[in-house]
């Protein structure tokens, strides 16, 4: 619940992008170190996970634009300017599945062998992305009555939405549900290799 982290001057440092660029950095770091157990080339692994990074961020601003049309319509200047926010999960998970697939194919790497090893650090960089989102006041549940209900203060997102209201905290749920997955899937690879 802190979108803005500093201002440098004129230019301001947001949660949510420090924490994507952390969730990116740190996946793509375990995911290419683990890579040679598996007999997968490290730099490989490092150029994919650029690829993903880039399609799945011009993806996910490609569907969020098309949901809001009109707005860019009139205003397409901003349709580049991410930084205004405006990022749609599923976008991105479509373009960087079809461009990972076809950077795999044309790289002749085992597709299946590939995907076995980076999902883990997928559902890790998942994990690491949504507390961008919490940070963001973004991403946000419906009231509730439940004890851990938040309040989220104005000027975020949820705040402006639900002033004063308790709300679920969906980016913490899927903060503990993403870092589990990850946790899972590294047993189960481990289980894999005795």
């Amino acid at each position: 619940m802190h979108p803005i982290l500093f201002k440098i001057g004129q230019v301001t440092i947001y949660s949510y992008g420090v924490m994507v660029a952390i969730a990116f950095l740190v996946s793509i770091y375990l995911a290419s170190l683990s890579a040679a157990k598996r007999g997968i080339n490290q730099e490989k692994i490092m150029d994919l996970g650029l690829t993903l990074l880039i399609s799945g961020i011009i993806g996910a601003r490609l569907l969020y634009v098309l949901t809001e049309i009109e707005y860019y319509r009139a205003n397409p200047l901003e349709m580049v300017m991410i930084w205004k926010g405006g990022l749609v999960f599923y976008g991105g998970f479509i373009a960087a599945f079809v461009c990972g697939w076809v950077f795999l194919k044309r790289n002749k790497i085992p597709v299946l062998k590939t995907c076995d090893h980076i999902v883990p650090y997928l559902a890790l960089g998942q994990a690491i992305g949504r507390i961008g989102c919490f940070l963001n006041g973004c991403c946000f549940g419906k009231p509730t009555n439940l004890p851990w209900g938040m309040i989220f203060p104005g000027g975020s997102i949820a705040g402006d939405i639900y002033p004063a209201v308790h709300i679920h905290p969906t980016q913490l749920y899927s903060v503990y549900t993403n870092f589990l997955i990850f946790a899972i899937l590294l047993l189960f690879g481990k289980l894999e290799e005795v």
